[in-house]
């Protein structure tokens, strides 16, 4: 499985996920509606209001990012 990485900015800070998570391949899945609740689980843990959440691949690509 690839690792994930769930970094947080505030507006003046930045905190790096050193450590990250294995999860399941979005667009590779063989069982998508396990996949989405895998992720669904990470996200809610992971989000925190008035945060943005930047997620990057082991490459350190950023895939993903959110304000909330």
């Amino acid at each position: 499985m690839p690792r994930y990485f769930f970094h947080h900015r505030t507006e003046n800070r930045m905190f790096w996920d050193s450590t990250g998570l294995d999860l399941p391949d979005l667009w590779q899945s063989l069982d998508p509606e396990m996949t989405d609740a895998i992720w669904n689980e990470a996200l809610a843990v992971h989000a925190q209001a008035g945060h943005a959440l930047i997620i990057t691949d082991e490459d350190r690509q950023t895939l993903f990012v959110a304000s909330l």
